[in-house]
């Protein structure tokens, strides 16, 4: 999944997802695991394949904005680099226009 899958998909009240694409919430003391299937919260005892690779849910959130902002930036250049080429395009008509 990418970021903004996992956002998207993340369930109510997740804070963090690991390297298998579980979600975690912590509130403090406590670790849970989302179960999909039941669709509930269940206790985590901190298995080490829960904990690995934790990402926390608000740095993908921004990194998905800064993904979000990169690609219409590339498409505003895209846009400006093919309005030059048909402008340059329109110019060397012209001038075998002129011959």
């Amino acid at each position: 999944m990418n970021n903004q899958q996992l956002l998207d998909n993340a369930p109510e009240g997740a804070t963090s997802v690991n390297k298998h694409n579980q979600y975690l919430w912590f509130d403090g003391e406590e670790s849970f695991v989302f179960n999909p299937e039941e669709k509930e919260w269940v206790l985590s005892f901190y298995e080490e394949c829960t904990l690995e690779g934790i990402r926390s849910l608000a740095d993908i959130r921004r990194i998905a904005e800064l993904e979000s902002s990169i690609r219409k930036l590339m498409d505003a250049i895209t846009l400006e680099s093919q309005e030059n080429v048909m402008y340059e395009l329109e110019e060397l008509l012209e001038e075998q226009e002129d011959e």
